[in-house]
Order: C-alpha cells, then structure tokens, then sequence
C-alpha cells in the first residue's frame, strides 16, 4: 500500500465523517409522541413532556421553537380542540393558556404521514433557552368523544427560525 492510498483512504473517512457531523437545522432537536387510545384523550389525562437535545451543550446556547403535534385519523376527522398548556421552568409556570387547535378547511394538513393520517401543528412558543427543569403540559379542554380519532399528541422542538409550521389555530 503507497502512501497516496492511506492519504486517499485518510481523507475519504474524515469527508465522510465531516459530512455526517453537520447537522440540518430542519431536523428535530426534540420529539416525543404519545398514543391516544382508541376512546380518545381523556381529559384527565395530562401529558407532561420535558423537552432537552441530545447534545447537551446545544440545550444551553441554542434558541428553540416548540410545536405542538396533533396526529389524526381521516377516517374519524377531529373537530376543533381546545387545549390546555402549562410552559414551565425550575422558577415556575411562564405560561398558562388553552389554544384552539383548527381542523377545518384542510389548510391545516401540514404531513401527509402515511395513508389516512393527517397532522395539525401549532406554534407554542419561539425563541425558547433551555434551562433545567423545562416541561410543557398538555390536557384537552373538551370531551372524550371530541377526540374520538385522534392517534397521537406530540412535542417537536427545532432550532429557532428554521422552519415555520402551517398554525393549525391558537
């Protein structure tokens, strides 16, 4: 083997390891989804998700956009859902509001996932700094038959600014 080979061999691996380590900001830093059963999201239920990158140094000086995820059935079409949500950090809650997730008029179909399964995204906040501690809690505002239908409630967390989701309501 020349020296040419091990050079050539050398800078082929270190490209290709340049060229897995970059990252595209389009790509979710965090997401975590939940199944709704087949009677719906009881509202009781609260769903409590604490969202953190895998790499820990991105969590302290990176900015983040957290959606909130609403995976449907087409078969069983989900009307209108208010929901409860808690933003909270080690200091306490940040914020506390119920948003309307809209279904109408297809404009809110974001994905189209797999056959039969449609997406509503909704923004709940922008910009955020991770600190210890951080949790968003989700609960439905509406009867258990409402969300007859829906498959999965979720929490997508992407770097600030990278995309901006089709607002399915709030």
């Amino acid at each position: 083997m020349t020296l040419t080979h091990i050079f050539s061999g050398f800078t082929a691996g270190f490209l290709l390891l340049a060229a897995c380590g970059c990252s595209d900001a389009r790509m979710p830093a965090y997401s975590h989804f939940e199944q709704i059963g087949a009677g719906g999201w009881d509202p009781l239920d609260l769903l409590v998700f604490e969202p953190w990158t895998a790499d820990s140094a991105d969590a302290r000086l990176k900015a983040f956009d957290l959606d909130l995820v609403l995976r449907y059935s087409v078969r069983h079409p989900v009307s209108d859902l208010p929901v409860a949500v808690t933003v909270e950090d080690e200091d306490g809650v940040l914020r506390s509001d119920t948003i309307i997730v809209r279904y109408g008029q297809g404009g809110n179909v974001t994905s189209r996932l797999r056959y039969g399964v449609r997406e509503a995204v909704v923004r709940l906040e922008s910009n955020v700094r991770l600190r210890d501690g951080y949790a968003v809690s989700l609960s439905p505002v509406a009867s258990r038959e409402r969300t007859d239908g829906l498959l999965n409630v979720g929490l997508v967390m992407t770097a600030a600014g990278s995309h901006a989701p089709e607002t399915a309501g709030k």
